[in-house]
């Protein structure tokens, strides 16, 4: 979907195109069809992006979905969520490590280093 459409959408319609594209995503990487994760990342950050543009109450539309059941959906939810919701998002990343369910937990992992780096120390 373009991103003239994606500002045609519902905050509700968006966090559901989200959470399909993060399904597929998974789907696809299992496939090893680098090609579509990456436009599937692409549409994610688009539809973040479009959030972000409508301002914070828009954009904590996506908090639901760090309580998505799927690893997968709640990953790339904090993943993105981490400057506009720290806490809960390195909560669910912890979360998403500590299912040790692979390569979702290793991203995890990876990303609570990351941030940890960046901000010098974990949010609580």
């Amino acid at each position: 979907m373009s991103t003239g459409k994606l500002s045609h959408c519902t905050p509700h319609e968006l966090v559901e195109q989200f959470r399909s594209h993060a399904l597929e995503q998974q789907s696809v990487l299992l496939d090893s069809d680098t090609r579509r994760y990456n436009k599937l990342f692409d549409l994610c950050t688009a539809i973040v992006n479009e959030l972000k543009r409508r301002g914070p109450q828009a954009l904590e539309a996506l908090l639901v979905l760090l309580k998505d059941p799927n690893l997968r959906v709640r990953l790339e939810a904090a993943r993105r969520l981490v400057d506009f919701a720290p806490s809960a998002s390195v909560a669910a990343l912890k979360e998403v490590e500590e299912s040790q369910m692979m390569p979702e937990a290793g991203t995890a992992g990876m990303s609570l280093h990351l941030i940890e780096e960046r901000v010098g120390k974990l949010p609580k």
